[in-house]
């Protein structure tokens, strides 16, 4: 947190966004709405042997596979809101994601399944952004995917590493694979050390 506010309130950003998850009640993540669906044939587990974590495909519109979350960020809930030592700037702009109840969103532009798109690339375009600086919870999944998602749209996109933390070690691994494919996606530390796939 100290890291993100020591950003925040000293680099002179043209556009800072702030995003929340905005889950509904009855939301796909919830371990304890798994019954709440039937579950595809291709799953193999059942409603009655789920564990917290664990991954299923639900038989619905998406057959998407979804990791069990515990119940979090509801719409409305203290769960939903940025944390209270979290300074957040004048004029940022606030994005809410994961409002359908049945598919994840774990990137700040689009869904799980990209079907349907948050307005932060509209706002991007419109603020003509050209460069984008990615950090925040948690770096295996919203982060990632977000960075991804970012240099997606075209944008030359940072993670700042000392401002990010993970919630697995080995997912972690993972994430960073992916993101490492992306050309676009830059690893600099603040004290000005980088590892990334490119330099400048």
């Amino acid at each position: 947190m100290p890291v993100i506010n020591r950003i925040t309130t000293t680099v002179d950003f043209d556009v800072l966004v702030y995003t929340q998850d905005w889950h509904p009640e009855n939301h796909c993540s919830f371990i304890d709405n798994v019954k709440l669906r039937k579950l595809h044939p291709s799953c193999q587990k059942t409603v009655d042997s789920v564990q917290l974590f664990d991954t299923v495909i639900f038989d619905d519109k998406y057959k998407c596979e979804q990791k069990l979350w515990p119940r979090h960020c509801v719409q409305g809930s203290w769960g939903a809101e940025l944390h209270k030592d979290l300074i957040v700037c004048d004029n940022a702009v606030k994005i809410l994601k994961g409002y359908d109840p049945d598919v994840d969103s774990y990137s700040a532009f689009w869904d799980n399944q990209k079907i349907n798109q948050t307005p932060l690339l509209r706002i991007l375009e419109e603020k003509e952004v050209t460069h984008v600086y990615c950090c925040g919870l948690a770096f295996d999944y919203c982060i990632g995917m977000t960075t991804q998602s970012s240099a997606e749209c075209g944008y030359p996109t940072t993670l700042i590493e000392d401002a990010v933390r993970c919630l697995d070690l080995d997912t972690s691994a993972v994430m960073r694979k992916k993101t490492n494919r992306c050309s676009d996606c830059l690893y600099r530390l603040l004290t000005g050390q980088g590892n990334g796939n490119r330099s400048g």
